[in-house]
This record gives structure tokens, C-alpha cells and sequence, in this order.
């Protein structure tokens, strides 16, 4: 893509999608809210309408959260997508447990994020 692209709360890059409303799980879940379901409506919007994005959806827990379950959240999403028409071959999952922090240095909670 040479500019980015936006739909709604959705961005969309040369280098990743950015939803501006989170993705995020309650404490010690992979259950995704209805307002989860409807912010992934917009990120399948935005790859139906670009054919060549491929995406790798990034799954997120906090540091008391087993890391395991930041798998469970990233493909939860994955299957999200899938449902909503997004081509599977197109997403990729991937957990990343707790090691990553915002810029503050505290753990981010229990999201995933797109690239």
C-alpha cells in the first residue's frame, strides 16, 4: 500500500492494521465481548476490500494470566475473522504471553493486536 486506509475506528498500512477501539479480554479469559465481535467486523472490511493484506494477529495476557492463554485469545480472534469472511489463509495467530510492555514499562492487559 503506498497511503493508509481508513474505515471507520480501522487503519490500515504498509506495515499493519490498526484498530483504535481494543481488542480485549476479561481477567483469566478468551471470551470475546459483542463489542469485540463488531470492532473485528471493521478489520474484515478493511481485508475484503485489499486482497494482498495478510495479517498476523498478535495475542497478548497479563503477568498473573498463564501465557497460554494469550494463544487461545489471538486464535479465538483468528476464528473471529474467518466467520465474519476473512480468508484463513490470509491470518496467522500467535501468542506472546506477557513479555511486552507499553512505553511506560507496565504490562499492557489482556488484548491482541494486529500487524
Amino acid at each position: 500500500l503506498a497511503d493508509s486506509v481508513t474505515r471507520g475506528s480501522v487503519a490500515l498500512s504498509a506495515v499493519e492494521v490498526e484498530i483504535r477501539e481494543r481488542v480485549t479480554f476479561g481477567a483469566g479469559s478468551a471470551a470475546m465481548s459483542s463489542f469485540a465481535t463488531r470492532a473485528l467486523h471493521g478489520v474484515m472490511s478493511v481485508m475484503r476490500e485489499h486482497d494482498g493484506v495478510t495479517v498476523l494477529v498478535e495475542g497478548h495476557c497479563r503477568p498473573d494470566e498463564d501465557d497460554s492463554l494469550s494463544s487461545e485469545r489471538a486464535n479465538r480472534v483468528l476464528e473471529e475473522l474467518v466467520r465474519q469472511g476473512v480468508p484463513r489463509h490470509r491470518l496467522r495467530a500467535a501468542g506472546f504471553g506477557s513479555a511486552f510492555t507499553d512505553e511506560g514499562g507496565e504490562a499492557k492487559n489482556g488484548r491482541v493486536e494486529f500487524s
